[in-house]
């Protein structure tokens, strides 16, 4: 009578003031229905992703002032990424991303996580993050560094 229910990808997060609906269909052994008693919400914390990824970057298109680029993240681990998140400093302006969120954007460190229904970067997979960014001076070969991804703790 115990049920553990995981989430879909795209409810991973669960942000103040929403709440996520799970809806289940169930076989009764006699003709009382019993609801459940007993609820328990396991949260995760999220930590560094050492050595597991590779990240590279590229311009895709140059207008001087303006350009289409993507971060590469590669997960070389046997084992999957989950409801991932990452930072890095970039001296470019990111307008913004077509699949990922931009968290936070304070001087030239970003935050970015992913849109849901990209939560998770299976093992041996790589997921390609697309951005629109402005440059002022026009120099697009400066590349972001310092990068740090975190993923949630699945054990």
């Amino acid at each position: 009578g115990v049920y553990t229910v995981k989430n879909a990808g795209y409810n991973w997060d669960i942000n103040p003031g929403e709440s996520v609906v799970i809806g289940f269909n169930a076989n009764a052994e006699t003709e009382t229905i019993t609801e459940p008693s007993y609820y328990s919400v396991i949260e995760k914390t999220a930590n560094t992703v050492t050595q597991n990824y590779e990240i590279t970057y590229k311009v895709n298109s140059d207008w001087v002032t303006a350009f289409n680029g993507q971060i590469e993240i590669s997960n070389v681990s046997s084992e999957d990424i989950f409801d991932w998140t990452l930072e890095f400093d970039y001296d470019s302006d990111i307008n913004q991303f077509w699949n990922a969120e931009i968290v936070s954007h304070i001087e030239n460190h970003y935050i970015i996580k992913n849109k849901g229904y990209n939560s998770t970067i299976g093992a041996g997979q790589n997921l390609i993050l697309r951005f629109e960014a402005s440059c002022s001076d026009g120099n697009i070969s400066v590349e972001p560094t310092n990068y740090n991804l975190t993923s949630v703790n699945m054990d």
